[in-house]
């Protein structure tokens, strides 16, 4: 650990950089800052268990697919290098329908020989991170960050949408997610949700670049309450976020 140690104090005085400005710049400013992010959702697992807790089914109702969301973000410094990012930002985020999902989302009258063009979840929403981290000034124009915080996620829609081609016309089935009355059993999911994110940053003049891990606190399923004497039901939507920016 002391070699350790030591060789970064070398790199540091090689580079000409005051050790103690990594740590506690005297020059921290507030910023604002643009935000373009591409993002991955990664879904868990569907789980239904009997009100007891002991499983009944697990099966994959859904596989990732990559998204897109843009916003702003405010860095508030604190105290020597950590500070507070506040944001806001709006997503359209998708995820594939699973091949052993998708007879849920079509009607009775398909024969298995179909052909699927499209079958996916379509998602928007807004979503507001509350980040705290620590930045590391190695240079007056390079610094990295670590950051981690609770991210609130608003969906304003949730769509699937299955194309069936039938060689003559497009066959398109679409409905709400959100809603109690696309399903016959009356679950749905819920719009709220609550993620925690943790990631790495780097800043170099004003732009920036960060990879993050947003993993899902909150259930997205809502079980109808005629079912939850029958069974209980998890799903979790959890996303990799990589976003490009620019500060001013």
């Amino acid at each position: 650990m002391k070699k350790i140690f030591a060789l970064l104090l070398m790199i540091v005085s090689a580079l000409g950089v005051d050790a103690q400005s990594i740590f506690n710049n005297p020059d921290n400013e507030g910023y604002w800052g643009l935000r373009a992010s591409l993002d991955l959702t990664v879904p868990s697992q569907t789980r239904m268990s009997t009100p007891d807790g002991k499983i009944s089914r697990v099966w994959r109702d859904f596989e990732p697919f990559p998204g897109l969301s843009i916003g702003a973000i405010y860095n508030f410094p604190l105290i020597a290098n950590l500070y507070l990012e506040p944001g806001l930002s709006l997503y359209y985020n998708n995820m594939l329908i699973s091949d052993e999902a998708i007879d849920d989302y079509l009607p009775p009258i398909y024969y298995n020989e179909i052909k699927i063009t499209d079958r996916t979840i379509r998602k928007t929403g807004m979503r507001i991170p509350v980040n705290i981290g620590y930045h590391f000034d190695f240079t007056p124009h390079v610094n990295m960050s670590v950051f981690t915080g609770p991210v609130l996620d608003l969906g304003f829609t949730m769509y699937y949408h299955v194309t069936v081609d039938d060689n003559i016309v497009p066959d398109v089935h679409s409905k709400s997610l959100y809603s109690a009355k696309s399903f016959s059993t009356g679950n749905h999911y819920n719009r709220f949700n609550l993620d925690w994110c943790a990631g790495v940053g780097v800043n170099y003049r004003r732009y920036a670049i960060a990879i993050s891990w947003n993993q899902a606190l909150t259930n997205s399923v809502h079980i109808a309450k005629e079912n939850r004497a029958e069974y209980k039901g998890s799903f979790y939507e959890n996303y990799l976020q990589i976003s490009f920016g620019l500060n001013f």
